[in-house]
């Protein structure tokens, strides 16, 4: 048997940081974040590093401990302020970083990605804004912010992950009880200028998709309409919103 999670990994890594304070009082957090960084057993040829589900590794206590007054371990400091973890974001997206030394600043597609586009580069910054993404420019869904710092002793980073949701649908709500023959009252986002369809289609069959019954409008990249649902059948549906803008296409269901 096995148990996983936050809830399991969080004790652990609390114990090591107790552990370190008590062999060294002053040490800083982001000292800390590094010691635990480098202290750590990769898992083998098997699992990729780093890994969506393990993580960067293995927590190895005696390693970390050994660490403490190691001059191998960088000093640098890298702190992405904005946006924070698993922040939805639209339209321009401003970040916001400190960084102590020469920086790079990436960012991609998923979560630990293998293939990163570098946004901004630069030298010592102090909370303040180094780079802008325009979010309209990227397929909806999750992606990863990555700022690396250097310093003599080696680098470190900082990672921080968003959800773009350029597309979404704001009415009907998810999962909700309508009566069969209601008008139902529909009402979006999308970017400016969208060409865009509302869809549905029952669950039980999602390959069947129709527009019949929705009339919508748009303006200034916000559509209304209604749904009306005097055709249907009893059932669960889908309700699917399409948008192309600037060759991009994202949905919302």
């Amino acid at each position: 048997s096995s148990i996983s999670g936050t809830s399991m990994a969080g004790p652990y890594i609390s114990g090591t940081i107790g552990l370190l304070l008590s062999h060294q009082p002053s040490l800083t957090q982001n000292k800390i974040r590094e010691i635990i960084r480098h202290g750590i057993d990769f898992y083998g040829s098997d699992i990729p590093k780093p890994d969506l589900y393990m993580g960067e590794g293995r927590v190895n206590i005696f390693k970390a401990l050994s660490l403490v007054t190691s001059d191998a371990i960088s000093d640098a400091i890298a702190v992405i302020h904005e946006p924070k973890d698993e922040k939805i974001v639209s339209g321009v997206l401003p970040i916001e970083i400190t960084a102590s030394g020469n920086f790079i600043l990436k960012f991609a597609k998923g979560i630990y990605p293998s293939q990163w586009e570098i946004i901004s580069t630069g030298g010592e910054i102090d909370k303040k804004i180094a780079a802008q993404i325009d979010t309209l420019n990227y397929i909806d869904g999750v992606y990863t912010l990555k700022l690396e710092v250097n310093d003599l002793r080696g680098m470190n980073w900082d990672i921080t992950t968003i959800e773009v949701d350029n597309v979404k649908i704001l009415k009907p709500y998810n999962n909700d009880y309508v009566n069969l023959n209601d008008i139902i009252e529909i009402n979006a986002l999308v970017p400016s200028e969208s060409e865009y369809i509302f869809e549905y289609a029952p669950i039980s069959n999602p390959d069947q998709w129709s527009s019949r019954g929705i009339s919508a409008n748009i303006e200034n990249g916000v559509i209304n309409g209604v749904w009306d649902t005097s055709d249907l059948v009893q059932g669960t549906y889908h309700l699917r919103l399409k948008a192309k803008y600037r060759g991009i296409e994202s949905e919302d269901i």
